[in-house]
């Protein structure tokens, strides 16, 4: 069973670090666009996070078994002597291990971020206030110096 586990893990760590960046991502401009307020509590913050995680616990779970049945991979992890069920349960812990990571690692983040907001705010956000991030990209695309 361990060297199921870990045959599953080798075959699908790199779908579960895909949606732990898309998740990170998702926090960080999250929280960019609600820096007066906690991003946790918002309505389609909840709202696009629970579309997006379920779309993208789907998708691991596809990529998950959606490549064991090119090159006959699952006639030859039928053949060894695992029942289905096993098979199933390995896969399933996995999975759930690797969603749970990409998700709950970055909402946790957010969670320590907002909960010690000093630690939060990054440091960019000042310029960004009162537009001096767009008069200095303005200015670095037409050639101009700075205002």
């Amino acid at each position: 069973m361990r060297t199921l586990l870990w045959k599953e893990f080798r075959e699908n760590w790199k779908w579960g670090v895909l949606l732990l960046l898309a998740s990170a991502l998702w926090h960080v401009a999250s929280q960019y666009e609600y820096r007066n307020r906690m991003a946790l509590f918002s309505a389609d913050y909840v709202a696009i996070s629970a579309m997006g995680f379920s779309i993208g616990g789907l998708l691991l779970g596809l990529m998950q078994t959606v490549f064991e049945a090119q090159r006959d991979r699952w006639a030859y992890l039928r053949h060894r002597a695992i029942a289905p069920e096993r098979i199933l349960f390995a896969k399933g812990i996995v999975g759930l291990s690797l969603y749970f990571a990409a998700v709950l690692i970055p909402l946790l983040s957010l969670a320590i971020g907002n909960r010690f907001p000093a630690t939060s705010r990054l440091r960019f956000i000042g310029r960004h206030r009162s537009g001096g991030w767009r008069r200095c990209c303005l200015a670095r695309l037409s050639g101009l110096p700075e205002l």
